[in-house]
């Protein structure tokens, strides 16, 4: 099932238009979209699924990332993904997420790193 015609309207002309921006610039990531839902996929990883709700749009991180064992260099970021918002409702919410991608990544890369090993 597609977008709803509203999810569609918030990713062309509102305030998901910035992530449309970075998923459409960011060659590293691939969108998918099932069930109404926007699933952003990154080496195979989800650092972000999101469905539209009655009241808005719900924004989940797959937990496991976090639990990486990380080396103490990477200790003041590492955390970071845990400040990610919860829903994509505002402007202000979209922007929090796209600036914290740099570190979900990489803390994506070291659980990827370790599981690979």
């Amino acid at each position: 099932m597609p977008l709803s015609e509203s999810f569609m309207t918030a990713l062309l002309e509102g305030h998901l238009s910035p992530l449309r921006s970075f998923l459409c610039l960011d060659r590293t990531v691939s969108p998918e979209i099932r069930d109404n839902t926007l699933t952003v996929y990154y080496r195979g990883g989800r650092p972000l699924e999101l469905e539209q709700t009655p009241n808005g749009y719900a924004a989940s991180f797959d937990p496991k990332y976090e639990l990486a064992d990380c080396d103490d260099w990477c200790k003041a970021w590492s955390t970071r993904p845990s400040e990610l918002p919860q829903s994509l409702d505002s402007s202000s919410e979209v922007s929090k997420w796209l600036d914290l991608v740099p570190f979900v990544k990489a803390v994506m890369d070291f659980w990827f790193a370790k599981e690979e090993v």
